[in-house]
């Protein structure tokens, strides 16, 4: 059986230890030019599995992360680290790097350190055309 090629993969480390590897779709949320958020895998995506999976934004006000490397163990509380976005040859790249979340499982605040990279398979935000109006909110940007 052939293996599918990782459109991402982020290692953790810190009170669980491992790499989460992404062979389905992964979403990225464009406004203005600018990608503002990640999502792998994508939510839309049905034959996705449910964990691991991973969102984030780029930037802004509230700098927000989300790990669940398995079915009973996520993570949700940005503490530190980066996570940017850069665009070569009309493909968006996201970049992890030593992003801690927090988790607080059963009353115990634990934490790791995540790192790797994102590619993103499909887009999603506001669209201008050529007309300069907007296609809606959550068109679909091949």
């Amino acid at each position: 059986m052939p293996t599918k090629t990782a459109n991402g993969r982020l290692d953790y480390t810190g009170d669980t230890t491992g790499t989460a590897l992404f062979t389905s779709a992964i979403s990225c949320e464009v406004v203005a030019g600018k990608l503002v958020g990640v999502t792998a895998p994508d939510r839309t995506d049905a034959s996705a599995p449910k964990s691991p999976s991973f969102i984030a934004t780029t930037g802004g006000l509230q700098k927000l992360a989300l790990l669940q490397p398995t079915a009973t163990d996520s993570y949700s509380q940005r503490s530190s680290g980066s996570v940017t976005a850069a665009k070569s040859a009309g493909t968006w790249k996201v970049t992890v790097k030593d992003l801690v979340i927090v988790g607080n499982h059963g009353g115990d605040r634990k934490s790791i350190t995540v790192n790797g990279s994102l590619t993103r398979t499909k887009l999603t935000g506001q669209c201008v055309g050529a007309s300069g109006r907007r296609s809606g909110r959550n068109a679909v940007m091949q």
